[in-house]
């Protein structure tokens, strides 16, 4: 006979009495309990009862078995769950189904009895399985109005009697004799319990007092010293950055895990955004070759150890080691469709093939060629092996026929690179010898010479052509990168990387950035249009001597001289606009975001997906500068650079308004250039400033500037600021940079040129006592970033002298902070939840700033060039950047985020032990 361990099962469905099922098994257990007794009865719910395990039917089958009761709890999602409905069916084969109890919960029993049997076309709380189980109307429990916490509790009268109803007919006896003998149990533990408080109080009284104390110093001095130690972990994780990125990542965990300080989340944001992401280990000694594959994911390297790897970029594991060569390999390279690897090495024994053709699917040798001493190879688009020898010659190879096609003759030089344009068309090779330090481009049909670029002062090290085959670029030892124009066979631009001895170079996958490593352990970037060298370095490494970059340009791979492989990870764009991106905004519910770019167009994308949705054009292509959502997200304005505002329907794409900003005597120096919506939507205040160089801010003044508020309904315009109403004889010059509305201040905000913010009441537009000019003259003064916080009582400005303001409107207080370095705010934002405040730079650096402290807790390297916009998400988890480079970056402001990708990147054999050596004081870590 089968052993009862329960008195009853509870079965119910956990997406509707998740919380409902627990409760009423407390209940249960507690209801009518002797005072020595751990429970009244012995309730399975599988929430409480069950301990992991992989036999989760097998162990529900076991406590069914054994139970003497089922109490089903009954609702539309029990009748649609599958796990109810085999519940049922296995207490109808195996026990009785008058010991079935029925608890609705909600939807309708109706029963019919003609049939003798619940209406099934009325019926939604019960399975399938129910049909023609019961051979009478059963009595059920109707807990259909029990929703909150406090319903669910036994001091709620309605509950404690729906409990005595279930109870009673587990126990087997009357409801009312049930609820006596729990009153009574009740009252006598309760006269037990104080007699023995009594008895105690007087001892717990005399120790009580001590120990509290005792425990709260003790818990204090514990939780000083890991706020203390998480502090110290974050600067210490600051420092490491630029030394030791990987280590620097570990510190930002630890200093999370020690105690969540402001200090230690503003480093975690920071250290995700390290662009560190991983290392790969296996060789031993110097790597001196890498290439990705065409879909990135897997990585080959070749090295001193005379060794081929592949290694699965996803997992930054090793997939296989392809042995044969009997010295180092110089030169690897994927085949165009990654099915075949071609490797390389120099110097040459007897028959021994320098070259080897590997098959990646089955990671095993294909074919070898014994040509001679091998210094590079390379596979053209259509698949011909391209290889350079000691004869100082390229040798293009047919690998279907297994025939030498063409040779490239004419360098007096060592061939150190060679490199196929993305159509095929052309060759470009190099020579690291002294007295070659040429560049030579070929027609790959015909062989022939089409030019040769002279210039560099050393050895070229290597050549990579741009995306679009327009550019060549060609990485000397004599530390510049020179870009040749391919189709006019001309020099383009030289970038220089200080003192460094440059191995190798890359195009980043948009083409916009040119990348180049060597000796002093960065890869230095560069943006394409200005040969600017920028903030957005990767590094550092040990005697970095390859790079490879993946086909996206979002990874970037470099290796060093202790067989170590490190991946980068660059800033992702959400998109390339293909021109400076001015501004970004996002829809009140978070579901949209909108960008505004020079190339006439506003961008509507789904925030998540990041997937384009609308491209609004203006119909002259004028450049739109600022953007901005309706507060109910249904509409979308932008401002113009031809004096206009216009307003679309932020769902459908489709214009709704087009307004001219007033009459511009000289209409050609005239732009709408910031707005903000009020409250209700329906007024938009505008600013109208000069056609002006963006990077210049001594080109800001304009005697036509204004700040209106626009009737978006009606088309009527009321000027609420112009040059012409400042007080006679001042003499200034002044512009009107940028506004603001606070909804919950009832202000308007708008910064001027000279440096004051005005104020305006939103509702009667009358002034308000407004932010005076912050000290500094000239140059210094433009306000160029505002932003109230999100209960209107702060309002934070930033001005071109890198000085950032807290003004507090109502008290009249400003208090002063300066941004690092030189870089002037670029676009001033504050999180939804109040915590954050991300301020732009000019340097493509934006400062995470937090609220409470109004210190800088985080610094992400946003963009190579000046950061033109920022937006924070609803929810103040998502930040969205946007800048010259003509991109919008995403990132993240969730803590627990920023621990995932860390530990993606830290992960490996060796994390515990770099754990450990930490600090004994540190948390265990999180990965």
């Amino acid at each position: 006979m089968q052993t009862i361990d329960y008195s009853a099962f509870i079965s119910y469905s956990h997406a509707g009495d998740g919380r409902l099922a627990p409760a009423l098994r407390h209940g249960l257990q507690a209801f009518a309990k002797p005072w020595h007794a751990l429970r009244a009865l012995r309730v399975f719910c599988d929430s409480a009862s069950m301990r992991a395990n992989a036999g989760l039917w097998t162990s529900l089958e076991a406590a069914l078995a054994s139970s003497a009761f089922f109490v089903l709890l009954a609702s539309p999602d029990a009748a649609a769950s599958r796990w109810v409905g085999r519940e049922v069916e296995f207490w109808r084969a195996n026990k009785r189904s008058e010991n079935c109890l029925i608890v609705l919960t909600e939807g309708e029993l109706q029963w019919d009895p003609v049939t003798g049997d619940f209406d099934w076309t009325r019926t939604t709380a019960l399975p399938p399985q129910c049909k023609g189980m019961f051979g009478e109307e059963p009595l059920y429990v109707d807990l259909r109005w029990a929703r909150t916490a406090d319903d669910l509790s036994l001091r709620h009268p309605r509950f404690r009697s729906a409990v005595a109803e279930v109870a009673a007919a587990l126990h087997g006896r009357p409801k009312d004799e049930l609820i006596g003998e729990d009153v009574r149990l009740h009252r006598r533990a309760r006269r037990l319990a104080l007699t023995a408080v009594a008895s105690l109080v007087a001892l717990t009284l005399l120790s009580v007092g001590g120990a509290v104390v005792a425990l709260d110093q003790r818990e204090s001095a514990r939780q000083q010293a890991r706020v203390a130690l998480s502090r110290q972990l974050a600067v210490q994780a600051a420092a490491s950055a630029t030394v030791n990125p990987r280590l620097s990542q570990l510190q930002s965990l630890a200093a999370w895990q020690s105690m969540h300080t402001v200090e230690a989340r503003g480093q975690l944001l920071t250290a995700q955004r390290q662009n560190y992401d991983g290392t790969f280990v296996g060789h031993a000694g110097r790597v001196r070759t890498l290439d990705v594959s065409p879909d990135g994911r897997l990585l080959a390297s070749g090295g001193d150890d005379s060794t081929v790897r592949l290694w699965d970029t996803a997992s930054r594991t090793q997939v296989a080691k392809l042995e044969g060569h009997d010295s180092a390999v110089l030169a690897v390279a994927f085949s165009p469709d990654g099915s075949t690897l071609a490797s390389g090495k120099l110097g040459r024994t007897g028959d021994e093939q320098t070259i080897k053709i590997w098959d990646v699917r089955t990671r095993t040798l294909r074919t070898g060629l014994s040509p001679g001493s091998v210094s590079t190879v390379a596979f053209s688009p259509d698949g011909l092996l391209a290889y350079a020898l000691a004869d100082k010659q390229v040798h293009l190879w047919d690998l279907q026929s297994g025939r030498e096609v063409r040779r490239l003759a004419g360098h007096t030089g060592f061939i150190s690179t060679i490199a196929f344009s993305p159509d095929g068309r052309r060759i470009a090779t190099g020579s690291n010898t002294d007295g070659d330090n040429g560049v030579r481009l070929w027609d790959a049909r015909s062989g022939r010479l089409l030019k040769a670029f002279s210039g560099h002062l050393a050895a070229v090290s290597d050549l990579a052509f741009s995306p679009d085959g327009a550019l060549l670029a060609s990485a000397s030892r004599d530390a510049s990168v020179r870009l040749w124009n391919v189709p006019a066979l001309a020099f383009e631009r030289q970038l220089l990387a200080g003192d460094d001895t440059l191995y190798t170079v890359a195009f980043s996958g948009n083409g916009k950035q040119v990348l180049a490593g060597g000796a002093l352990e960065f890869v230095h970037v560069w943006d394409v249009d200005d040969g600017e060298r920028n903030a957005n370095h990767i590094g550092p490494t040990t005697g970095l001597w390859s790079v490879a970059v993946s086909r996206d340009g979002r990874s970037v791979y470099a290796s060093d001289e202790l067989g170590t492989i490190t991946r980068w990870e660059r800033g992702v764009s959400a998109f390339d606009a293909g021109a400076r991106i001015n501004g970004a905004a996002y829809s009140g519910d978070g579901s949209l975001l909108a960008t505004a770019s020079d190339d006439g167009t506003v961008r509507i994308s789904d925030a998540g997906t990041l997937k384009p949705l609308h491209l609004l054009v203006h119909p002259r292509r004028a450049m739109a500068s600022g953007v901005v959502f309706s507060p109910d997200g249904r509409r979308v304005a932008s401002t113009w650079t031809d004096n206009t505002v216009r307003i679309w329907d932020a769902r459908t794409g489709r214009a709704l308004h087009s307004y001219e900003f007033g009459r511009c005597p000289l209409r050609a120096t005239c732009q709408a250039q910031s707005l903000s919506f009020d409250s209700t939507g329906t007024r938009l205040l505008v600013t109208r400033g000069p056609l002006i160089d963006r990077n210049d801010l001594r080109s800001l003044s304009s005697e036509h500037d204004q700040v209106a508020v626009l009737d978006v309904e009606h088309g009527r315009w009321t000027v609420l600021w112009e040059p012409t109403d400042e007080a006679a004889g001042s003499g200034a010059d002044t512009s009107a940079m940028l506004v603001v509305h606070s909804a919950r201040g009832g202000a308007f905000a708008a910064g001027l040129s000279d440096g004051r913010v005005l104020l305006w009441d939103d509702e009667s537009l009358e002034p308000l006592p407004g932010l005076p000019a912050p000290p500094g003259s000239g140059d210094e003064l433009p306000t160029t970033g505002l932003a109230f916080s999100p209960d209107g009582r702060t309002l934070v400005a930033g001005h071109a002298s890198g000085l950032v303001q807290w003004w507090d409107p109502a008290s009249r207080t400003v208090e002063h902070r300066r941004q690092s370095g030189s870089s002037y705010p670029r676009g001033i934002h504050y999180s939804p939840d109040g915590r954050t405040i991300a301020i732009g730079g000019e340097d493509g650096l934006v400062r995470l700033w937090d609220a409470d402290s109004r210190t800088v807790s985080a610094t992400i390297t946003a963009h190579g060039l000046m950061t033109n916009g920022l937006a924070i998400s609803p929810d103040s988890r998502t930040l969205v950047t946007t800048s010259d480079d003509s991109t919008a970056h995403v990132y993240s402001l969730d803590a627990r985020v920023a621990v995932e990708r860390l530990c993606r990147s830290l992960r490996g054999p060796s994390l515990q032990q770099e754990w450990d050596a930490l600090d004994a004081a540190v948390p265990e870590h999180p990965c």
